[in-house]
């Protein structure tokens, strides 16, 4: 299994990272004097800005070096844009096992002959740790030809942005609406509702429950390759009972469909009318609608909202589970409460020295203090808690003051609920001012019955709270970070240049479930990269689908990871459990297919990757 992923880095700012230059020097060592001597090496220098680092790498084929019969001459050539399949670890910052594909910048060989030339690099591998197995083809990074950035057969200018993909062209169909549509002699009303056909693919929008100027809006894209007919129908029904009763048709000849090039403004939509459309009481026939038909492609702003024709067989909430989205993560927050003190506590028992705790809850995460040492009603604890809260704030503080009576009983003397939304924000070293807060204590804190409970004011805590705002979050594990910007905006650097990422698709995935008795796979791809997730759109009952779509993010640091990752939709609805045949259970989580993680460290500024990446995927041991 794999993905054909394409990257490139603009404008990134060479000072703090940036490409990494592999040095080769090759010698064909004979110091015994024979030629068929296998004493061949690499000396590998990778340098980085932080450390220097070399390797001895053997030669798998040292034919390749042997000297002519008659000259012995040694010259040093250069070798640009060579490639060198290695196995193991290049990177110290890579995992153990993976796969590497590094670009050589200049490689220094030490050859027999003069004006002796390679047409292609000399074969080598580096020696593996002795936990791995060995390498095979099928799981190296492999450099792909595609062509990418396609252009419009008039003209030079590229199809706005998207030129890190294949250019997939469609039909596009927006049906906007309809008026003074004639009723039913009969019920006095009509129930419209539009089909889009066009050969044997059908787009039907929502109905209208008796509307003669109904409003829809929705969109329909059909692919030029699967186009098997010269001839766009827009049908105007009226659904019926028993049986749905045709008003009209508009008809559409291919051949003169205007073709939009972004960053064109759109189409304007314009009114048509009805042909063959059923006549009035006065026998006049009425009756326009507004549509919108243009040739496009995948980098039409319509794209992402519209009805595919290779999903009409998604139907219900479906239908929004195979469209390609944007998200954008939560912004989050560490929260520090320091619990200083808490003065005038009323314990049940006066008799017993009390042993207060604070314990503070937001969300799922609890925090409590240890035993106040000073066993008095006014216990001093001075310890700080961090939490992480996201926004927006909807979650309260609770803090509770707990006296321990037994090993597997507290008594709650009191609580204070805070609202996040008014805890002071720090951006820098300067401490916030701490607060007193009362305290609620009920003489029933749990009796149902709100007339019952006894409300008073005589306790209260001594806190500092501020929501941390010079830190990041580190939601993600540090060896595959992709943002370490602090959580104010107000602290962020400008950027250091952008990402630009096309995912072209995707090879020789296996059966992710079954259907209809065979197996089947409906795939879609996650791209994540700082607080911006992207996904693309569902293709159905595919092994091989072929996603084209294009992404950007802004770079504020080049030692970042972006990772990419290869699902099974299990959202498709109609079964109940996302497509399998098992329609009694429960809508299932999306299977994971494979990710892949691409260090930006490791690309050069202005330069376009084609790559085909093996998909790994981490199984639970049996």
């Amino acid at each position: 299994m794999c993905v054909v992923v394409t990257t490139r880095i603009r404008r990134v700012d060479r000072t703090r990272g940036g490409s990494q230059v592999l040095i080769a020097r090759v010698a064909a060592a004979d110091e015994t004097g024979g030629e068929g001597s296998a004493n061949a090496f690499v000396e590998v220098n990778f340098h980085k800005p932080t450390w220097p680092h070399s390797h001895r790498l053997q030669i798998t084929k040292p034919e390749a070096l042997l000297p002519p019969p008659r000259r012995r001459l040694y010259q040093e050539q250069s070798f640009k844009e060579r490639k060198i399949p290695c196995s193991g670890v290049l990177n110290r910052d890579e995992e153990p096992g993976e796969e590497k594909h590094s670009k050589v910048n200049k490689v220094l060989t030490t050859l027999p002959k003069p004006g002796f030339s390679s047409p292609a690099a000399i074969p080598v591998v580096l020696p593996a740790p002795s936990m791995s197995k060995p390498a095979d083809q099928d799981y190296k990074l492999k450099e792909t030809t595609l062509r990418l950035g396609e252009r419009w057969p008039t003209g030079d200018k590229p199809v706005s942005t998207y030129d890190l993909v294949e250019q997939m062209n469609y039909l596009y169909v927006r049906v906007v609406k309809a008026k003074e549509l004639p009723t039913n002699p009969l019920t006095g009303s009509v129930d419209p509702y539009v089909d889009v056909k066009l050969g044997n693919y059908r787009g039907t929008t929502k109905h209208f429950e008796k509307k003669t100027n109904p409003e829809w809006n929705q969109v329909f894209a059909f692919s030029k390759d699967r186009v098997q007919s010269s001839v766009l129908e827009v049908f105007v029904r009226d659904k019926e009972m028993a049986r749905d009763e045709y008003l009209g048709k508009v008809v559409f000849d291919l051949n003169e469909v205007p073709t939009r090039v972004p960053p064109d403004s759109p189409l304007a939509a314009q009114w048509y009318r009805i042909e063959d459309l059923r006549r009035t009481a006065d026998g006049k026939a009425r009756g326009e609608i507004m549509l919108a038909v243009w040739m496009g492609t995948q980098a039409d702003e319509a794209f992402p909202e519209a009805w595919h024709a290779d999903a009409a067989a998604v139907q219900g909430e479906g239908v929004y589970s195979v469209r390609s989205k944007v998200y954008v993560s939560p912004k989050l927050w560490y929260i520090r409460v320091t619990v200083i003190e808490a003065q005038d506590l009323l314990p049940l028992d006066a008799n017993r020295p009390p042993e207060f705790t604070a314990k503070i809850q937001l969300g799922n995460q609890i925090l409590k203090t240890r035993v106040s040492p000073t066993r008095s009603l006014s216990p001093m604890w001075n310890e700080d808690m961090v939490f992480v809260a996201a926004e927006p704030f909807e979650e309260m503080l609770v803090l509770t003051i707990e006296d321990r009576v037994s090993s597997a009983k507290d008594e709650i003397m009191g609580r204070l609920v805070l609202p996040l939304t008014g805890v002071e924000k720090r951006l820098d070293h300067h401490p916030v001012h701490s607060r007193w807060f009362n305290l609620e204590r009920y003489g029933g804190f749990l009796e149902p019955d709100p007339r019952r409970r006894e409300l008073r004011f005589a306790s209260r805590v001594h806190l500092r709270v501020s929501l941390e705002g010079a830190y990041h979050v580190m939601d993600e594990s540090t060896m595959y970070i992709s943002d370490t910007r602090p959580t104010a905006r107000q602290l962020w650097k400008h950027p250091t240049g952008v990402l630009e990422v096309g995912i072209l698709g995707a090879a020789g995935l296996s059966p992710m479930k079954t259907r209809d008795g065979r197996g089947a796979t409906d795939a879609y791809c996650v791209a994540k990269y700082s607080q911006k997730w992207v996904r693309t759109r569902t293709i159905l009952d595919s092994f091989g689908p072929r996603w084209n779509e294009q992404y950007i993010w802004e770079v504020f640091d080049p030692c970042t990871v972006i990772t990419l990752g290869v699902f099974d939709n299990c959202h498709l609805g109609g079964g109940g459990d996302g497509g399998n045949n098992n329609g009694n259970k429960p809508p299932a989580k999306d299977s994971r297919i494979g990710k892949i993680r691409i260090r930006l460290s490791t690309l050069e500024t202005d330069r376009i990757y084609t790559h085909s990446y093996p998909l790994i995927v981490c199984n639970p041991p049996a």
